[in-house]
């Protein structure tokens, strides 16, 4: 009878220990990333793209200008 209460010891120890740990380290989410975009001279052109972004994905963005004028 003492063995087994001993082994739900270990088990109880272990698992205050080992919860923890993995809380803090073992299931590690990427980054978000808002991605807001405007002209700051929309009588020039418009930049679209925009939205919530994880890391490592690729954002496009695009930027249609106006009256000949260049994005740069």
């Amino acid at each position: 009878m003492e063995s087994k209460k001993r082994s739900k010891s270990i088990l109880f120890l272990l698992i205050i220990l080992l919860v923890p740990l993995f809380l803090l380290f073992g299931c590690e989410e990427p980054a978000t990333f808002r991605i807001d975009t405007q002209s700051n001279e929309i009588k020039n052109g418009t930049v679209y793209g925009y939205g919530t972004y994880k890391e490592g994905e690729t954002v496009t963005l695009t930027a249609e200008s106006r009256n000949g004028k260049l994005f740069i």
